[in-house]
């Protein structure tokens, strides 16, 4: 399947999740190589609740991903939920990947296994207790706002993620934008400027604006070599015969 960052599960970690059931409760999974991969497991010797011993893979430095199979089942199969850990000391790249392909892990290895995820920056977020709260809150009736988000989300799951797939870049990370990139949004809007590049490093930067942006083959040349980068654009183009101009928002990890 397609992938908005190229990184998709290696072989050996579809072949270690198709083999967990009944034997495995948990399977770390770390992205190296540009590949999602196994690191390590946990058995399955009592309850899911009386095996969660996570914070061993739960490292300040390392982000990863936790696949844990819960005891109930649907379907003659278990239930898992997916662990995000990403902590706040994280590279911005790592942040965007680990959120980025979040969506494909679950997709490859099957969207019907997994019943819930959980997201964590720092350990007292994915306690047992913490795990436990979220089910409750999880069980509770949803409302039909809440039963219509759900949908949605569950719909764009199935989509495959491309370019220009929305998504999230981090859950609970947020950027502040300097003065400059705000300006430089306000003459966007007010067709002065064509296009802007982004930096994210402590804070939204700016680092091009232009309003001389006529082609899409001009991006490949502007492409910083080392370090992600969002871009926004206007074009002008031809659509069934009349002059039109398009405004895109663009992503590229490295």
């Amino acid at each position: 399947m397609s992938s908005q960052t190229g990184i998709t599960p290696s072989e050996g970690l579809k072949d270690v999740f198709s083999n967990a059931e009944p034997d495995t409760r948990a399977i770390r999974v770390v992205i190296r190589d540009e590949q999602m991969i196994p690191e390590g497991s946990i058995p399955a010797s009592g309850t899911w609740e009386e095996d969660y011993q996570i914070g061993q893979w739960l490292n300040p430095a390392s982000p990863c991903y936790i696949l844990y199979r819960l005891d109930s089942k649907t379907a003659e199969t278990f239930d898992w939920i997916i662990i995000s850990y990403v902590p706040d000391d994280s590279k911005v790249r790592e942040k965007m990947l680990y959120a980025a392909s979040r969506a494909t892990l679950t997709k490859v290895l099957g969207d019907n296994k997994f019943v819930d995820s959980l997201y964590g920056s720092i350990t007292d977020e994915l306690t047992l207790d913490s795990v436990k709260n979220h089910k409750k809150v999880m069980t509770l009736p949803l409302t039909l706002r809440e039963k219509e988000m759900k949908e949605l989300n569950r719909s764009e799951s199935e989509n495959d993620i491309s370019i220009t797939t929305r998504y999230t870049v981090a859950p609970s990370v947020a950027f502040p934008f300097s003065e400059e990139t705000q300006e430089a949004f306000q003459k966007f809007k007010n067709n002065e400027l064509t296009y802007i590049q982004l930096n994210v490093n402590e804070s939204v930067e700016l680092t091009e604006s232009n309003n001389e942006f006529t082609k899409i083959e001009q991006i490949r040349s502007r492409l910083p070599a080392e370090s992600p980068c969002f871009i926004f654009l206007k074009f002008p183009h031809d659509y069934k015969g009349v002059q039109v101009t398009s405004q895109s928002i663009l992503k590229f990890i490295k």
